[in-house]
């Protein structure tokens, strides 16, 4: 018989003592283990986790949910679920908190959704996401999800929704249904026309995004709007109706975004708004005639970040402008206009001594920076095919400014058919000027040898002077090519004597500049380190700079 035989009966007599001695042993050891375990969950109980309150657990959930959660996909229900398994403190903590289940979403089947708003114990419900790929998993069910969210749609405080084609007709019954709670709404078209839909009477809505949908503009629900965007077929083909839009909502409206339209508007000066709390208009892809008819009607005095484009020249599926934006340009850019001026918060509770003036242009890009005490204050961006045109009225604007400003010009690549640079114009305002194109930096480098009379502020002849003689900071570039680069250190050596050296002229120097830069390749940066030496004699701070990306 077997010695490890452990069935009682079977143990010889002999043998029975010491076995009864093992057991007593092992017996022994389990208690002393269970009393070890025990020990170690009583001091894992009282371990800082465990002491921290449940409402800094809550808010830390909280947290964890908005981290995780996209502007179009939603919350992660799964997050949820990861954090509800850690352990039955947070299991409980989570379950008993009903502000972490207020978020609903496409992805969530109507077993899901029920358990969700059950367990929100009332609260309004934060936000309801129906996008495609939340819709197209569950075809079956979603019907049963959005008649959920209809049964409970006066709780929801934000509905975002892409809609398809197969969706449509519950989607606009459950946008005019009872949805009095709502303040933020999105709702974007997919190749679908879901009709003309109005909201409920509810709280003013704060933000509203539409996109290739029809909306009830005569709703007042719009009158609190802090964010209106609208986005293609979206946009009142009427600039009068958007006009209605913008006075209902004028008290609170913070951003306008119109975009990709293809609506025309006649310019009428007389319809004029003050938006007064408005910091942002974003006006992209869409005629000339109605972005600027749209701009000219707008006061808004605390305005700082403006962008206005036209149809993109370079993407076949625009057409042809059908505005004359330069008649609608002059309009707004009148010497003396208000309302430019207010968008550049050249108003007159500014100070123009501390404002600096930056105009850069880039192709057809211009934008125009206004800096106050070195930080940026406003920011105004176009889109043009003939950006010179703007421009020419842009600085007769400033040069009849009441007080004198500061004036940058910063011109990257353009187009050779606009013309060779001309700085004459801009003499007697300029403080800076950068320049990218290598024959507008030759062209720079003739003429500020030259002397001009320019006109002041005041808009009155002055006594003959160089051309631009406030010049402080003065980057130019030159090119690669031997016989290109000949000519432009040919004109800088004339430039430094005629204006710097003040040698055989008569005429006195001009004041020198605090910054002047030339930037050239890295092959021929050794070879025009003589002509840096010889410069810097007559200019202290000129150097040539290296540039890799130099093109």
């Amino acid at each position: 018989m077997s010695s490890c035989t452990y069935a009682l009966d079977v143990i010889p007599l002999d043998q029975l003592a010491s076995n009864v001695d093992a057991l007593r042993v092992a017996k022994s050891s389990l208690e002393k283990e269970a009393e070890t375990l025990i020990f170690q969950i009583q001091r894992h109980q009282n371990a800082s986790t465990y002491r921290i309150p449940a409402e800094i657990f809550e808010m830390i959930f909280e947290a964890t949910l908005e981290m995780t959660e996209s502007e179009w996909t939603g919350w992660s229900f799964r997050t949820l679920l990861k954090l509800m398994g850690v352990c039955r403190h947070w299991y409980t903590t989570i379950l008993n908190y009903p502000q972490l289940w207020t978020r609903l979403d496409a992805s969530l089947s109507p077993n899901i959704a029920s358990l969700v708003i059950e367990r929100s114990r009332g609260l309004p419900i934060l936000s309801f996401r129906w996008n495609l790929r939340g819709a197209y998993d569950r075809n079956i069910e979603k019907i049963e999800t959005l008649r959920m969210v209809y049964r409970h749609s006066s709780r929801f405080k934000s509905m975002r929704f892409q809609v398809c084609d197969e969706d449509k007709n519950n989607i606009r019954s459950l946008l005019e249904s009872t949805t009095t709670s709502l303040e933020r709404l999105t709702v974007q078209g997919w190749h679908t026309d879901i009709g003309d839909f109005t909201l409920s009477d509810g709280v003013p809505l704060k933000y509203l995004y539409l996109e290739d949908v029809s909306y009830g503009f005569g709703s007042q629900r719009l009158s609190g709007l802090v964010i209106l965007r609208l986005y293609r077929e979206s946009i009142p083909h009427s600039l009068k109706e958007l006009i209605r839009v913008l006075e209902g909502a004028a008290a609170q409206l913070e951003e306008l975004t119109i975009c990709r339209s293809g609506s025309r508007a006649e310019y009428q000066p007389s319809s004029s708004i003050t938006l007064p709390r408005l910091k942002e208009i974003h006006l992209e892809r869409i005629p000339n005639s109605y972005s600027t008819a749209l701009i000219a009607t707008i006061y808004a005095p605390t305005c700082s970040d403006i962008s206005v484009g036209e149809w993109d020249p370079q993407d076949p599926q625009d057409p042809q402008d059908p505005g004359p934006s330069h008649i609608l340009d002059a309009a707004i850019w009148q010497p003396g206009n208000t309302q430019a001026a207010a968008f550049l918060g050249l108003h007159s509770g500014s100070d123009p001594r501390a404002l600096q003036i930056v105009i850069e242009v880039a192709g057809v890009a211009i934008r125009i920076k206004v800096y106050e005490h070195g930080a940026q204050r406003t920011s105004f961006y176009f889109i043009r095919r003939q950006p010179w045109r703007l421009i020419k009225l842009i600085r007769e604007f400033f040069f009849h400014h009441p007080s004198p400003l500061s004036i940058s010009l910063d011109i990257g690549e353009r187009e050779l058919e606009q013309g060779p640079l001309d700085l004459i114009p801009w003499s007697g305002h300029l403080e800076a000027l950068s320049l990218w194109y290598h024959d507008d930096s030759l062209k720079a480098l003739e003429q500020l040898g030259q002397r001009t009379a320019a006109p002041n502020w005041s808009g009155m002849e002055t006594m003959e002077d160089w051309v631009c003689p406030d010049l402080r900071s003065i980057m130019l570039r030159i090119p690669e090519e031997e016989d290109k680069r000949a000519l432009h250190v040919a004109a800088l050596r004339l430039l430094v004597q005629k204006r710097w050296s003040g040698a055989g002229h008569g005429l006195a120097p001009a004041s020198q500049p605090t910054r002047f830069d030339i930037t050239c390749t890295p092959p021929s940066y050794e070879e025009l380190q003589t002509v840096e030496a010889e410069i810097r004699e007559t200019v202290p701070c000129f150097t040539f700079c290296i540039s890799r990306y130099y093109t």
